[in-house]
């Protein structure tokens, strides 16, 4: 039996993009769609709403920094599977979450934190964490990684994550 192919939204961070190497790392998934955005632009946000639009079956979202935030709320929104890679969860502003503090999560929410992070602090969002979410949410914290997720460890986990969302999937059919 074959393994489901997804539609991965991959949501990257302030001045960043998704790199060829893990762009292939996801592929092996399903089909990659990775918008580029100027975060700082102000209107920012709504511009990626704007651009969100009506999802397909089987769409899964995946973000790192601030597009891990960008990642949760859009799960959250339109109960969507994320794998979100250290979120900036607990620095945005509450009004720019459409998710309020302690809503429950309805689909899959997998974290992986970078212990060594100075950018987003790993305690920070660990506190948020379990301070305002509810429901399916498996946190991973990687002891030697900082804000860049290695190739291994974006692999491990991205593999990781697959296997969770199919063996769901297969327990649900």
């Amino acid at each position: 039996m074959s393994e489901k192919q997804y539609n991965i939204i991959y949501y990257h961070g302030l001045d960043s993009s998704l790199s060829q190497e893990k762009r292939a790392i996801l592929e092996k998934f399903g089909k990659v769609i990775a918008p580029t955005y100027e975060h700082r632009k102000a209107g920012a946000p709504e511009v990626i709403e704007a651009n969100f639009g009506a999802q397909p079956e089987n769409t899964v979202l995946i973000g790192s920094s601030y597009g891990g935030f960008v990642a949760f709320k859009f799960s959250s929104t339109y109960d969507l599977p994320c794998l979100l890679f250290n979120p900036a969860l607990p620095y945005r502003s509450i009004h720019d979450r459409e998710t309020a503090p302690g809503s429950d999560i309805k689909n899959a929410t997998y974290i992986v934190l970078g212990k060594n992070d100075e950018v987003i602090k790993c305690d920070d969002n660990l506190n948020f964490i379990y301070r305002h979410l509810n429901g399916p949410c498996e946190v991973s914290v990687e002891n030697t990684m900082a804000h860049q997720v290695p190739k291994d460890v974006f692999e491990k986990h991205v593999s990781q994550f697959f296997r969770l969302l199919n063996k769901s999937d297969s327990k649900r059919g």
